[in-house]
């Protein structure tokens, strides 16, 4: 695709989308328990501890969607199980009910799923066409890099990360190969579509859809007013990875977990945090790919101002998978950080990542471990929240109902309920 294509291309009306990604319904979220338990022996592969469980005699009650079905689906590791058992030829070890729902789970998703190189080759050679600079956030690339099997990711979409000053331009690109985004976020002009400038200054990444297909556009890595995270620092030292004939340019080792330890934070912070992105992380770390210098690592993190996150986020990982002794370079390199971390115990971290939406105690924790300086802050997310007059009534009903939610978060603290 040549770039004066691009350019020239006239203004078109948004594409109707013919399929959207079917969503499960609404579930309470599945307690731990020994569904995590079970979880844990697979990613670590202690098959012993896994055949002593003696889980292939089990019965459930409900046969058609047995609890930790319900679970490795809530926790998006339906995928992961099944092929890290099929692959270590242990699928005899759970029950052929908890294999099939698993099994149905995946299928749900294998339709996006199987389109998803295709895309990715496609949008990545557009823009390398129009001249804009691309990085393959997570995603096949990242299941090759870490997990060494493409397959073992859940993937339900597309990440690619640019310049903050190309974003136009990838917007342009993006626009042409018939993906869409919400009207409001764009406006049309003589020369194509211009992102606006709020959503540019107050946001990291905006998701556009093509027939089921999303395709996130990041800008940043994320965008937060505390952190002061050097931009050419992330497009330096690219790594790139070969997958599915294809050669794609990667963040470094270090920009992909700080990265992941940033999502993961603000996703516990709003109850939306999983199992799988927990994973990711230790898997990066286990799979011995990741160079990683750790002291140098969190002096720069404390210049970006992101340290209070990235200890505190590494410490649940490491406390949720067991594996301090497994990774003891990291372990040390957190010792002089204690000071940091949050105080809770390993059961107390467990329930933060399976609290349901609106819980105000993860919005606590963040807050605890996000550099916040009040003003500063509430500039920026009165900037994001308040686009126009209308949306001051949902601001001020939200602010208020988290407000009264924080109120007893902290009534409650002292009596221990």
């Amino acid at each position: 695709m040549e770039c004066s294509a691009i350019a020239t291309t006239a203004p078109q009306p948004p594409a109707p989308h013919s399929y959207k990604l079917p969503s499960p319904p609404s579930e309470t979220p599945e307690p731990p328990g020994e569904h995590l338990d079970i979880v844990r022996d697979v990613v670590r592969d202690d098959w012993a501890a896994l055949r002593a469980r003696h889980l292939h005699h089990r019965a459930d009650d409900n046969h058609a969607d047995p609890p930790f079905v319900r679970y490795a689906r809530q926790q998006h590791v339906c995928h992961y199980l099944l092929r890290r058992l099929d692959t270590a030829r242990q699928s005899d070890l759970l029950p052929a009910t908890w294999l099939a729902g698993m099994a149905t789970e995946q299928a749900r998703l294998a339709h996006v799923a199987a389109r998803l190189p295709g895309v990715l080759a496609e949008v990545t050679r557009a823009m390398a066409a129009a001249d804009v600079e691309t990085r393959v956030l997570k995603g096949r690339p990242f299941a090759v890099r870490y997990f060494g099997d493409a397959e073992l990711r859940r993937l339900v979409d597309v990440d690619v990360l640019v310049r903050r000053d190309r974003v136009n331009a990838a917007l342009g690109v993006l626009w042409s190969l018939g993906f869409r985004t919400k009207p409001r976020r764009v406006d049309m002009t003589d020369d194509g579509p211009v992102m606006r400038a709020r959503p540019l200054r107050t946001e990291h990444a905006m998701a556009f859809i093509r027939d089921g297909v999303n395709v996130d556009l990041h800008w940043r890595l994320r965008n937060a007013p505390a952190y002061r995270i050097n931009e050419n620092d992330v497009w330096a030292a690219p790594q790139t990875v070969e997958v599915d004939g294809e050669t794609y340019s990667v963040l470094s080792d270090e920009y992909e977990l700080l990265l992941l330890l940033l999502s993961i934070a603000h996703d516990i912070g709003r109850c939306a945090c999983r199992l799988k992105h927990l994973l990711d992380v230790y898997q990066m770390l286990r799979s011995g790919h990741a160079a990683i210098d750790w002291p140098a690592f969190f002096e720069r993190r404390a210049a970006d101002r992101t340290l209070g996150v990235c200890v505190n986020v590494l410490w649940i990982v490491l406390d949720v998978f067991e594996c301090a002794d497994d990774l003891p370079a990291l372990r040390d390199a957190l010792a002089p950080y204690a000071a940091r971390r949050v105080e809770m115990s390993v059961d107390e971290e467990i329930a933060m990542i399976h609290r349901a939406p609106g819980t105000v105690d993860n919005a606590v924790w963040l807050g605890k471990v996000y550099p916040i300086s009040p003003w500063r802050d509430l500039v920026w997310l009165t900037d994001r929240n308040v686009t126009h007059v209308g949306r001051l009534y949902v601001s001020f009903y939200r602010t208020l109902r988290f407000l009264l939610r924080l109120g007893c978060y902290y009534a409650r603290r002292p009596t221990g309920r």
